[in-house]
C-alpha cells in the first residue's frame, strides 16, 4: 500500500520496488506507468500493488519525483 504525501504528488517519475531474500540477494520489481499515475493522481487516496516475491525478508522503494531521488523501507508481511 503507498500513499503519497501531497508535496510529492504529481512529481513521481519513476518507482522500482528491491525485494531482498535470506541470502541478501536483489530482485528489482518495476511498475507499469499506471500505477505511477495512479501516485501522481491528486483524486487518489491510496494505490494497493501486488508483488510476488515469496522469499522476500526485506524491501526498500526507490522512487525518482522531479527534483531528486529518495529511497524508502518497506515492511515485509
Amino acid at each position: 500500500m503507498m500513499i503519497v504525501d501531497p508535496a510529492f504528488e504529481g512529481s513521481i517519475i519513476d518507482l522500482e520496488l528491491v525485494t531482498y531474500d535470506a541470502y541478501s540477494i536483489a530482485t528489482t520489481h518495476t511498475f507499469p506507468s499506471s500505477v505511477i499515475d495512479d501516485l501522481n493522481d491528486t483524486n487518489t487516496n491510496l494505490t494497493i500493488v501486488y508483488v510476488d516475491s515469496p522469499d522476500a525478508v526485506a524491501a526498500e522503494l526507490d522512487w525518482t519525483f522531479t527534483g531528486g531521488t529518495q529511497t524508502d523501507v518497506i515492511t515485509v508481511n
